[in-house]
């Protein structure tokens, strides 16, 4: 199961000059950082087990179809003088049980089966939640996370050039761009674990 790939990204410019950091429309000092660094959290999966209570087709019976197709060629003997007639009945009769019997039970399979697939997806994002990385920014007046993304080692790079310009007054300006998850509307990077989770049980009823 491929996590990014499910999950809404933009891409972030992140340039960083002789004296500002600059992502997007916010900037800062670089005189005035204290302190970069990555950050990693578990996205946690706040979601109900999926259960199937679905019980199989049974495979009794149906009285009512034989004595359908019984009158059916009792009649047909009847009209047709000919007593083949109502053997043909009850034979049309069990075909058609058991072909609706097969139809069934082959519903029930493929629903069992995504439901499997939809159970395996929640277990794996359960027993190992995603990771995601947040490039946090910190001055004296606290720290925050600039953006969150899957990119352990775009963000790893990030922080080494602005250590670096943090330590050396003289560097050259250089411009980074990272695949950052998109938190716009009411999406929020709590709820991301649910996200890639709705949308990897999409692809099962594709």
């Amino acid at each position: 199961m491929e996590i990014d790939k499910n999950i809404p990204t933009a891409r972030r410019e992140i340039v960083i000059g002789e004296k500002l950091i600059e992502v997007g429309d916010d900037a800062w000092q670089i005189r005035n950082l204290t302190g970069i660094s990555r950050r990693e959290e578990k996205v946690l999966l706040d979601v109900p087990e999926p259960t199937f209570t679905e019980k199989e087709p049974s495979g009794s019976i149906n009285v009512f179809v034989l004595i359908f197709w019984g009158v059916i060629g009792y009649f047909g003997t009847l009209y047709f003088k000919h007593p083949a007639s109502f053997w043909i009945g009850i034979f049309i009769g069990f075909l058609s049980f058991f072909d609706g019997k097969s139809s069934e039970k082959s519903a029930w399979a493929n629903r069992k089966f995504a439901f499997q697939k939809k159970h395996a997806i929640w277990k794996k994002l359960k027993d190992e939640p995603p990771i995601v990385y947040s490039l946090a920014i910190e001055t004296n007046a606290g720290s925050r996370p600039v953006f969150y993304s899957f990119d352990r080692d775009g963000i790893a790079t990030v922080v080494r050039a602005v250590k670096n310009a943090m330590i050396s007054p003289e560097h050259s300006s250089k411009t980074y761009n990272i695949n950052a998850i998109d938190l716009s509307g009411n999406t929020t990077v709590n709820n991301v674990g649910s996200t890639i989770y709705e949308q990897n049980i999409k692809e099962i009823y594709a």
